[in-house]
């Protein structure tokens, strides 16, 4: 199929050959790295795929429940290995349904056989890895609720008619190494942005952060804790004598057939050392604008601000708000243009092709303000700055945008409209921002009901304010105007706030109430 690559447009010969060498050099699928260089994106390889080969296309909007009994234990590490589901299995023609990630390279449907030695056909459907993934982890994933029962601390079993591995003494290893890897393993599979290791006097608690909100996964007795701690500490590479300062670290893990990244931070308590993980998973990061949740109306009005050619566009909004995943999506976006772009980060949370990143490094004096300044001597045309978090980035920023390049940047702020009182709260000249704030964007994240037995989906759906500022708002916000008058002025152009939002799918029932106040200040009045 490689000269067909070159035929159907996809490569060029020499994207081929570089391919080729590298698949040469590591011994891996010619799939694993065309992907790997950025050549071609997923989505456009499977649509190729099926068209060139005749294959249906794999949904995940379907119902799941005659996939369960066909993903034993035994064969969990061969499918996430395989990136393959089995589906289904008609007993009357023997044929297996699959959904697989590459279904360029054979082995692997001849590893999917002897598998499933009474399969003597195989129906392949092919799917995007995340679909995969996702797809195997709702399957494989364990029950979140930890409870006491007559066999000591374990995990309620679900009512679902899903076959779900327990989480209780006979799954849960007692050595600790295998006890670590265990919580990593759940807490990848259940979808869950961090893992919280908290003492109290007599045990300690394992919360995993699913969907925004903590859920209780295990209980531990704490004579065990100090053998953890100093797992989770070399792993991260901290010191396991250092136990009343606080420390930060990060590792990888090769855990449910992908490379997860996570971000480590030890804080001393009054009842010993809370260890937080953040979870890095690529494969739940969406980085198309269009994936995002967001409105066609709000993605239309995105688009029109990162076409223009130079100024500021501002996101803002708490921790786990999904700004650097909005931010990731836009250049994306941006990368189509033809545009040079380059970000200063703190730290790089994903590497994309196409970009140049850049880490910051404030321990020998290279910070953003400093970063900024040399980037503008590499010819850019978009710069991307993690976070203004000081007067002379918030500076470095505004001269980037006043001599004719387009910035991205993140301000911690509760409102949309807040962020400029912000920038002039850190030292920066008021009437130096006029015309130079070309929008901002505010976001939430805010659960959304899921429907059972249908699969992996997005658990939350984002509520976004994007602020176009014009010329009538430009001139109130130099002039420190009070809020309700940058609002009235802002709603006169069709800005809504999030609350009105809110309010409006609350109405439809596409939200409750409890779930919206849970990220946002509330009230049923709106």
């Amino acid at each position: 199929y490689h000269a067909h690559l070159i035929t159907s447009g996809l490569l060029t010969p020499q994207q081929l050959a570089i391919a080729k060498e590298e698949q040469h050099l590591n011994n891996s699928t010619l799939r694993t790295v065309i992907l790997k260089t950025g050549f071609l994106t997923e989505e456009k390889l499977l649509t190729w795929t099926c068209q060139e080969f005749s294959y249906e296309r794999f949904s995940l909007e379907q119902d799941f429940s005659t996939a369960a009994p066909l993903c034993s234990e035994k064969n969990q590490s061969f499918l996430y290995a395989l990136k393959a589901v089995p589906l289904a299995f008609n007993q009357d023609t023997q044929e297996l349904t699959v959904a697989l990630a590459d279904v360029l390279d054979l082995t692997h449907q001849d590893t999917l056989k002897e598998l499933y030695p009474k399969a003597h056909s195989l129906k392949i459907l092919v799917a995007l890895e995340k679909e995969v993934m996702s797809t195997l982890d709702y399957l494989y994933t364990a029950p979140k609720k930890a409870v006491y029962n007559a066999y000591g601390p374990g995990v309620e079993e679900s009512n679902d008619n899903i076959t779900y591995i327990a989480c209780n003494d006979s799954s849960l290893p007692t050595d600790t190494t295998s006890l670590v890897d265990k919580f990593l393993e759940n807490a990848v599979k259940s979808q869950a942005s961090d893992i919280h290791f908290s003492p109290e006097a007599l045990f300690v608690r394992v919360h995993f952060r699913i969907d925004g909100t903590l859920q209780e996964h295990h209980l531990f007795h704490t004579s065990q804790w100090a053998t953890v701690l100093s797992r989770l500490k070399i792993l991260a590479n901290m010191n396991i004598a250092e136990t009343r300062l606080p420390q930060s670290g990060r590792f990888s893990q090769h855990i449910a057939g992908r490379t997860i990244d996570f971000r480590a931070s030890a804080h001393p308590t009054a009842k010993g050392e809370n260890f937080v993980l953040r979870i890095l998973d690529r494969l739940h990061t969406f980085f198309e604008l269009g994936d995002l949740g967001f409105s066609t109306h709000h993605i239309a009005q995105v688009k029109t601000q990162l076409n223009q050619p130079y100024g500021i566009i501002i996101m803002t909004g708490p921790t786990g708000s999904g700004k650097t995943t909005t931010l990731y999506s836009m250049l994306s976006y941006l990368k189509s243009t033809g545009r040079n772009i380059m970000t200063l980060e703190d730290p790089i949370e994903y590497e994309m092709h196409d970009i140049r990143q850049t880490q910051v490094q404030k321990d020998i004096g290279f910070d953003f303000a400093e970063g900024v300044r040399s980037i503008l001597r590499q010819d850019p045309d978009v710069i991307l700055i993690g976070e203004i978090r000081d007067e002379a980035t918030a500076k470095m920023a505004l001269r980037a945008a006043m001599t004719g390049h387009l910035v991205l940047t993140t301000l911690h702020t509760n409102s949309a409209l807040s962020a400029v009182s912000r920038l002039i709260d850190l030292g920066v000249d008021a009437p130096l921002l006029s015309g130079h704030i070309n929008c901002i964007i505010s976001q939430r994240l805010v659960r959304k009901p899921l429907i059972k037995n249908r699969g992996p989906e997005l658990g939350r759906r984002p509520l976004v304010e994007v602020l176009n500022v014009s010329s009538e708002l430009d001139a109130l916000f130099i002039q420190r105007a009070p809020y309700h008058e940058l609002l009235q002025t802002a709603r006169h152009s069709g800005y809504k706030t999030m609350q009105m939002q809110a309010k409006d799918l609350l109405e439809k029932k596409e939200l409750t109430l409890e779930d919206v106040q849970h990220v946002l200040a509330y009230t049923d009045g709106g």
